[in-house]
């Protein structure tokens, strides 16, 4: 299971009904709604979903076994903890207020400080009045005045005090707090999250009491800690105390000490996050402390557990804040040890009265789960005899974890293994009666069968047994299943929390971590609509969506997307007795074949994904653009990659033909993470009317997305190394990157160029890196086939690539699954580009994304770091959208004259609706239909003829000839013509195509790459197509 951080949807509604109340062994409780659905145990091991309402105690329901996620950066709010002693207290002094002091006493002298600078430098030289008095021979209540700018009296002698006494330097990280009565508190600040910081924070979690002020809100009065049975940890956290914030605790009796500065208790208790608790409220541990990193939450945890827990033979730990005992709870499981939860109501140890309270409980128990904690995690004590015995003991028969297993996995292994039965019970007897009367399996009798039965194969020389597949799926699996104990159906009324996540991920929820599973995802407004229709009776056979994108592989990705969702909301419906007509959605690009195509126009898709390119013949295809006429939502994705070319001005007047033809205003709804700027690419995608802009609202979620980017080179001397061994060096850095990362995209600027460096990085992974194969690379673009495309798209998403090279087919937003890290081999060519190839690293919220620009000339060398230093500023390129273009719009008059028969004054208003030609100058207009319509005849002896036919005089035009369809559907477009070659195996499978140019050199026999594979080139058939072989 692969656990990565992604944004989710968060849908909060009233809701009155029924929720249930599900429990299971081990502690872990969730509680949801009756539909929601829950993973539960099949015998096969994959699960199957089941909604809750289904359920019944007994049930194996799947809970997380081990989670094991990413850390984040840690970013301490400084400047908050600042403004809040600001808030609370006289005056806060940080370095740069010493600096500026300093420079001015340097310039100018003491004499030249007025009274309030004069006290500055007091704080800064931490006198009190009374120390200043005894120096001066001053009465205190004068040096009181003095400062206070009410006396002049003994200022020279005071100022002499203050020039002795002011400090050369201070630490950068000291902070200084004038009180209300003159008194000075300064202590440090740790500037980052160091073993020391978590160490001190888990001590005060553990033993610490913050009690907030009761007259001063957002004030702390002071921390207190409690420790008397571990002497040389309490040592270590006042040594820590004093070297890491320098402060000295008050010993109050023999187990008690007390911080007792309210200034400092109030700055680290924002600083840190550790909020104040009483009775009434109950310790709330940091979040940040779930983002650190491995070794530091070892640290903390081995602090806390050594600090607070009863070790013996488990390890158990007694808290009244649930929220404390969840954190543990999930800190415990990324290191792969299951704690057990648990609630007990006992008297409180620590209050004078006899009060029964509720307290959290977490037990590590089994030998197996405590030895892993020992190994793992440790304890900052001597581990008592009864812990040590348990380690070194035989394994108990507390098994907690039970898998269901299907017997004929166990009643095969004799048939299997050409094994008697007498010799089978002798050896597997045990297990195989356990599994047999109850129909599950322990963990600790998983690992047993598993180590026999591979000794057995060995020895019987048997390579495949459908048991040790079964066997290693426990074994590996980071979920397990748990026995429901109890279902409680309860009423509720109040707030509902939906929580969904896009692209199907499932997630987990609850007390303990219980797997749950996505309820709707992308296009919720949509679909939402188009529901309410279809319960309404007045969802028809027609188009009312249609989705826009530039590349094929996002059409895809949309549909996928859309699929399960879209099957989901039925089935529900369904079970609820409601009988909701199908929400069809399909592609229509150039891969659909004219069976699909047929389909469409028999039963169209309510949702309709598209390319600009399709999209304009569509408009011209005479049955299928009757589809349209109820068309409500147009939703243009990707929309900077479109505004800059002229296939963005051929959508435009798609658009507005598309609302011509409709008969009034759709939605149009405009997608980018890479816009600038805004406002432009808003008028793009709305168009005018009459003159004006027509309204759109901008949504502008623009954030400062963070980013690591770093520019290479393969070699220190890039003048006089030799381009050979700057290739070799290259390819080496690129396979250590690779090694390094789970998943490596890289970003090549041709598509030979993604081809050649895919197969050899398919030669030098293999060799340079154990783990991988071959198979583990692959490439992208454009030329291979849909097949191939989808294929290496699903594999990238499932996680089975380490490296993929594309040319900028995987630019866009299409989901491509995790992948922590994007080289980009050479320069992009601009920032916004720069920006959206390193933005599929981190692709999700919060996340970093982390980028390489390997450069192998000085130009781009140069080019790049200009390109990531404005990248890192956040600047963007500018939009430059193409104006007027003629090219264009001849085109889509050829198109409009299919259509109809057209006035040129309605056609030319039609025209200037679309942004880009807002400004078209009537005479270009007309020159345009005189050119398609053959009136320039010397245009003939360059084969060129009239598409249009053309009336100056009625100002109308329309189509000329039967073949004005074929010859608009066939070159429609602006991307540049190249004549493609087919190439497919002996088989038939279709993998892609090549250019002409270079079929023309190939010969029988004679071997290429495409799709990063190697492949020999066999004849040349009829209808331009390649037969190859691998």
């Amino acid at each position: 299971m692969n656990t990565v951080k992604i944004p989710a949807f968060v849908f909060i509604q009233d809701y009155q009904g029924e929720i249930l109340v599900i429990e299971t062994e081990a502690g872990r409780k969730i509680k949801v709604t009756p539909d929601h659905p829950l993973l539960v145990a099949t015998a096969d091991g994959f699960g199957r979903w089941i909604p809750a309402k289904e359920l019944r105690v007994g049930d194996m329901i799947a809970v997380i076994r081990r989670i094991d996620y990413q850390s984040s950066r840690i970013d301490l709010p400084l400047g908050k903890a600042i403004d809040t002693l600001r808030k609370n207290f006289a005056k806060v002094l940080t370095y740069s207020d010493y600096v500026q002091l300093r420079e001015k006493i340097s310039k100018s002298g003491f004499q030249s400080l007025n009274d309030k600078e004069l006290n500055l430098v007091r704080v800064f030289c931490r006198l009190s009045y009374s120390k200043i008095a005894k120096l001066t021979g001053i009465g205190t209540t004068t040096v009181w005045k003095f400062f206070r700018g009410e006396t002049s009296y003994g200022r020279e002698l005071i100022i002499e005090v203050l020039k002795r006494a002011f400090p050369k330097d201070i630490e950068r990280n000291r902070l200084f707090v004038l009180l209300e009565n003159g008194s000075i508190d300064t202590f440090k600040y740790p500037e980052s999250v160091t073993e020391e910081v978590v160490k001190w924070i888990s001590f005060v979690l553990s033993e610490g009491h913050i009690q907030s002020s009761r007259v001063k809100r957002g004030v702390v009065d002071f921390i207190s800690v409690s420790q008397s049975k571990n002497g040389k940890l309490l040592r270590e956290f006042l040594e820590i105390s004093k070297q890491l914030f320098g402060i000295e605790l008050t010993q109050k009796n023999e187990r008690d000490w007390n911080i007792n500065s309210r200034a400092f208790c109030t700055f680290v208790s924002v600083y840190l996050d550790l909020q104040p608790c009483s009775r009434e409220k109950r310790k709330i541990m940091p979040r940040w402390i779930l983002n650190l990193d491995k070794d530091l939450m070892r640290t903390f945890l081995r602090w806390f557990i050594s600090l607070d827990a009863e070790i013996g033979t488990q390890i158990a730990l007694a808290q009244a804040s649930r929220d404390v005992i969840d954190k543990i709870s999930f800190m415990l499981l990324r290191f792969g040890i299951f704690p057990c939860l648990g609630e007990q109501r006992k008297y409180a140890s620590n209050t004078p009265e006899r009060k029964r309270e509720t307290y959290h409980l977490l037990y590590i128990h089994g030998k197996e789960n405590l030895k892993k904690f020992y190994e793992k995690i440790g304890l900052e004590r001597d581990p008592p005899l009864k812990f040590r015995t348990k380690l070194e003991t035989k394994s108990s028969g507390d098994h907690l974890f039970k898998f269901l297993i299907d017997l004929k996995y166990l009643s095969e292994i004799p048939k299997s293994l050409n094994m008697s039965w007498d010799i089978f019970e002798e050896r597997y007897g045990n297990i195989y009666e356990v599994a047999r009367r109850t129909g599950k399996i322990t963990l600790n009798a998983a690992n047993k069968l598993y180590e026999l039965l591979k000794e057995d194969c060995r020895e019987f020389g048997v390579k495949n047994l459908r048991v040790l597949d079964y066997l290693e799926k426990i074994r590996d699996s980071d979920i397990l299943y748990l026995r429901i104990r109890k279902i409680q159906r309860v009423s509720y009324k109040g707030k509902l929390i939906d929580f969904t996540v896009p692209n199907l991920q499932n997630f987990i929820g609850g007390r303990g971590g219980i797997v749950l599973h996505n309820t709707l995802t992308a296009f919720i407004g949509i679909i939402s609509e188009l529901l309410s229709m279809a319960r309404k009776g007045e969802l028809e056979d027609f188009v009312y969506a249609i989705y826009v994108s530039p590349l094929r592989a996002l059409d895809n990705d949309i549909y996928r997307n859309l699929k399960v969702p879209l099957e989901e909301i039925r089935e529900l419906a369904k079970k609820k007795g409601i009988e909701l007509p199908e929400i069809r959605h399909a592609v229509r690009t150039g891969d659909t074949s004219t069976s699909e195509r047929q389909k469409m126009l028999r039963k169209p898709p309510h949702i309709l994904i598209t390319t600009p390119e399709t999209l304009a013949i569509t408009l011209v295809a005479p049955k299928f653009r009757e589809k349209f006429r109820s068309l409500r939502w147009v939703i243009v994705d990707e929309i900077h990659s479109l505004v800059e070319s002229k296939r963005g001005v051929h959508l435009s007047l798609s658009l507005e033909r598309l609302e011509h033809l409709v008969g009034r205003p759709f939605v149009r709804i405009g997608l980018s993470a890479t816009i600038n700027p805004l406002e432009e690419v808003a008028k793009f995608l709305v168009g005018y009317k009459d003159g004006k802009p027509r309204y759109c609202l901008i949504v502008d979620t623009t954030y400062a997305k963070k980013m690591d980017l770093h520019v290479m080179a393969p070699v220190p001397d890039l003048i006089y190394t030799p381009f050979g061994v700057i290739n070799e060096e290259m390819y080496k850095y690129l396979c250590e990157l690779i090694r390094k990362h789970r998943t490596t995209l890289i970003f090549t600027n041709t598509r030979s160029g993604a081809e050649r460096v895919a197969f050899r990085l398919r030669q030098l992974l293999p060799l340079y890196v154990e783990e991988i194969e071959k198979d583990d690379v692959a490439a992208h673009h454009g030329s291979l086939s849909r097949t191939v495309r989808h294929d290496v798209e699903e594999k990238l998403k499932s996680g089975e690539l380490r490296a993929i090279v594309s040319s900028t087919s995987l630019e866009l937003g299409i989901d491509i699954g995790y992948i922590d890290l994007v080289v980009q081999l050479g320069s992009p060519k601009s920032v916004t580009r720069a920006i959206q190839r390193v933005g599929r690293a981190g692709h999700r919220l919060g996340e970093v994304s982390k980028g390489v620009f390997i450069c192998s000339d000085r130009d781009d060398a140069v080019e790049v770091a200009i390109m990531l230093k404005e990248a890192m500023s956040g600047h963007l390129d500018r939009a430059h959208m193409p104006r007027n273009a003629l090219d264009v719009l001849a085109q889509h008059i050829a198109g409009m004259a299919i259509e109809q028969k057209w006035n040129v004054e309605e056609a030319y208003e039609l025209v200037r609706r679309a942004y880009p030609y807002k400004d078209l100058d009537r005479k270009d207009f007309e020159r345009v239909l005189r050119y398609l319509s053959g009136a320039y005849s010397q245009m003939e002896m360059y084969k060129v003829y009239g598409k249009i036919w053309y009336d100056p005089d009625e100002g109308v035009f329309g189509r000329r000839g039967k073949l004005a369809r074929a010859i608009y559907s066939q070159n429609v477009g602006t991307i540049p013509d190249e004549v493609r070659v087919r190439v497919r195996t002996l088989g038939g499978k279709k993998l892609g195509s090549i250019e002409e140019e270079f079929l023309e050199r190939l010969m029988p026999g004679d071997r290429f790459v495409l799709g990063g594979k190697v492949y020999e080139f066999v004849k040349t058939v009829r209808g331009f197509t390649a037969v190859v072989m691998p």
